[in-house]
C-alpha cells in the first residue's frame, strides 16, 4: 500500500500541472510529442521524438499490473513478432511501452517484467520498456492523453504514428492483423 499512497502523493503534490491531460491529438491527428528524456530497460538515455520516427507502437504499462498489461503485452509480443516475419517493403515499426509507475517501475524491475514475459527488448529488436523520472513521464503521458496519479488507472490504448505524421489509436487487444493494417495506414 506504500507504493500506491506514494504515487497518490506525488499525484496531489503536482496537481496544478497534473489535474487534466491535455488534448492528445490536433485537428489534423497530430501528437505534439515532448522532447522528453526517457530510460530504456538497460538504463540507456533516449529521447522521445528521436524514438518515433520511424513509425512506432506507443503502449502504456505497469509491471504490477494484472489487468490488462500482461495481455497487452502479449498482443505486443505477437506483434513484434509479426513486424519481424514481414517480407521485406512491409511496414516497420518499433514499439515502445511507456511506465505509468516511474516509482515502481525502475530499468531493473522492466528487466524483470520482460524476462518473465520472454521479451526480446532494445533498439534492434525494435522494442523498448520505458521509464523515467516523473516529470518527463509526466510531458509524455500528457501528450498522449494518460491520467496521472494512479497506475491501475492507466489507459489500455494503443497510439500507432510517428513524429511527423498522423497518429491512431486501438484498443490494446486489437488483433495483429488489423494492427498491422493501422501501420500500413500511418506509415504512407
Amino acid at each position: 500500500m506504500r507504493r500506491r499512497e506514494a504515487i497518490a502523493a506525488l499525484g496531489s503534490a503536482c496537481a496544478a500541472g497534473w489535474a487534466a491531460p491535455a488534448r492528445a491529438q490536433d485537428a489534423s491527428g497530430r501528437v505534439a510529442l515532448p522532447d522528453a528524456r526517457l530510460l530504456d530497460q538497460a538504463g540507456g538515455a533516449h529521447r522521445l521524438r528521436a524514438l518515433c520516427e520511424p513509425p512506432v507502437v506507443v503502449g502504456f504499462f505497469y509491471t504490477g499490473c494484472s489487468t490488462v498489461c500482461p495481455p497487452q503485452t502479449a498482443m505486443l509480443r505477437a506483434l513484434r513478432e509479426r513486424l519481424d516475419a514481414a517480407p521485406r517493403g512491409a511496414p516497420r515499426a518499433r514499439l515502445l511501452s511507456i511506465t505509468v509507475d516511474p516509482l515502481g517501475d525502475p530499468p531493473e524491475a522492466i528487466r524483470a517484467y520482460a524476462r518473465r514475459f520472454k521479451l526480446r527488448l532494445g533498439l534492434d529488436a525494435g522494442w523498448l520498456m520505458l521509464t523515467g523520472d516523473a516529470a518527463e513521464l509526466r510531458r509524455v503521458w500528457t501528450a498522449f492523453g494518460v491520467p496521472v496519479g494512479d497506475p491501475e488507472a492507466h489507459s489500455s490504448l494503443l497510439w500507432l504514428g510517428s513524429a511527423r505524421g498522423r497518429w491512431t489509436r486501438a484498443s490494446s487487444l486489437t488483433p495483429t492483423d488489423k494492427l498491422l493494417d493501422l501501420l500500413r495506414g500511418v506509415a504512407a
